[in-house]
């Protein structure tokens, strides 16, 4: 298999991993990950947060759950405002 062929192989695989996840057949009964953001970080470190809580939901079969409401996020305020969210 190519090196294109395998990464489309890995892409399909990833998206049907977070696909799986993030969308259980039955959101009562599924088990979760609550990551918690900080508005006092910086932009790398929220976005490292994340997928840190990401790889960790994946590796223990959890649905991952942001906690704090996007639109309070400084850095997406404006996109959020503007409906270009």
């Amino acid at each position: 298999m190519g090196t294109k062929a395998s990464f489309k192989a890995a892409q399909r695989f990833i998206k049907s991993e977070l696909d799986r996840l993030q969308n259980p057949p039955n959101c009562a009964a599924a088990k979760t990950l609550v990551c918690a953001i900080n508005d006092e970080w910086q932009l790398g470190e929220m976005v490292h947060q994340l997928v840190y809580c990401m790889i960790v939901a994946w590796k223990y079969n959890r649905t991952m759950i942001i906690q704090q409401d996007a639109a309070h996020w400084r850095y997406q305020s404006k996109i959020v405002s503007d409906n270009r969210f």
